[in-house]
């Protein structure tokens, strides 16, 4: 089967120097590059970083151009905030960041959501951008091959049209599923938990499941042939996807 091509030239989104494969977490590039991406999407209206930037972060002065988010009531940080205007109003997408040149940074990836995701619904986690506390709508996963159409590294030799259903690369389609029965699976658990005498103790006495819209879980990246993005997301009345253009 011939590759299907990359759906947007992403070579212009690349800090200087570094090829796809380098990107990382730690240098800060794999987020320049990320924030560069989903900036050029019309919908996105800002991308925000985390308030304190570690110090090896050789695109420090790159990334201090963006605005920041504040973490409240929490030790966890997802990497990037990005606000779009969805549907017609501010919909809020927290992202884990992951290179994944192999599956271990989909493992990797796979437990940090799931750990901001558990430390905001049941933990009383937060975020804070310029003074007011925003909703989050998706906690999504997102990789240096995202802007390319997939997760994995390993999944462009496959058809992307494999799982129709989806409209996406199949490592990528299932890896999303996944994250979607977990959701279900963590929500049942909260309900039981909050229907038990005393349960809620368990749970932050200012913020729980009851007093704020529970987030879905996904992946995010650029179906082939089409401008923008796909998000892939657990909420059934959108079709499991939105287009982001």
């Amino acid at each position: 089967m011939e590759e299907c091509l990359p759906c947007v030239d992403f070579s212009q989104f690349l800090p200087e120097g570094k090829a796809i494969e380098a990107l990382a977490e730690k240098d800060g590039s794999l987020k320049l590059f990320i924030a560069n991406w989903l900036k050029s999407i019309k919908c996105v209206k800002r991308v925000y970083r985390e308030a304190t930037l570690p110090k090896e972060d050789n695109y420090r002065d790159d990334l201090e151009q963006l605005l920041s988010f504040r973490v409240l009531r929490s030790a966890m940080s997802p990497d990037l905030l990005v606000q779009l205007d969805l549907d017609r109003r501010d919909f809020w997408i927290a992202l884990e960041l992951k290179n994944c040149n192999n599956h271990l940074g989909l493992l990797e990836a796979y437990d940090s959501i799931l750990s901001y995701f558990i430390d905001y619904v049941a933990l009383g986690a937060g975020y804070e951008v310029e003074g007011h506390e925003v909703l989050i709508d998706v906690f999504a996963v997102a990789t240096n091959y995202s802007p390319l159409g997939y997760l994995f590294k390993g999944e462009a030799r496959y058809d992307p049209d494999m799982i129709r259903r989806w409209k996406a690369y199949p490592a990528t389609a299932t890896y999303g599923r996944v994250l979607f029965h977990q959701r279900s699976r963590i929500r049942q658990t909260l309900d039981t938990l909050i229907e038990l005498p005393k349960g809620t103790r368990l749970l932050s006495k200012d913020v729980h499941l009851g007093n704020r819209p529970m987030p879905h879980l996904g992946v995010l990246y650029c179906y082939p042939g089409r401008k923008g993005a796909q998000l892939l997301y657990s909420d059934p009345q959108r079709g499991y996807r939105a287009h982001l253009r």
